[in-house]
């Protein structure tokens, strides 16, 4: 394939359709990860909605664990975002 990228037969994409391919997949899996984050939350009780006085420091302290990843990822997706 002239210019570099790749093919099959009659079928390829060239080099920018493989980035954009690559950064596309790389956001689906930064997006799976956010809702795995979520999701933890979620079981530990984060998220609950009737979060009582008493657990409120607890539940604060979970948070933060959470906050950390949940900004790399989406740092991450806002560099794969400008590059694509």
């Amino acid at each position: 394939m002239p210019g570099g990228g790749l093919g099959f037969g009659g079928f390829g994409y060239n080099e920018e359709e493989e980035s954009s391919w690559k950064a596309q997949r790389a956001l689906k899996e930064i997006q799976q990860g956010c809702e795995t984050v979520k999701r933890i939350k979620l079981l530990v009780g984060v998220e609950a909605e009737n979060i009582t006085a008493a657990s409120i420091i607890g539940a604060v302290t979970r948070e933060n664990c959470f906050t950390d990843i949940e900004q790399r990822f989406n740092e991450l997706a806002g560099v794969i975002r400008s590059k694509a």
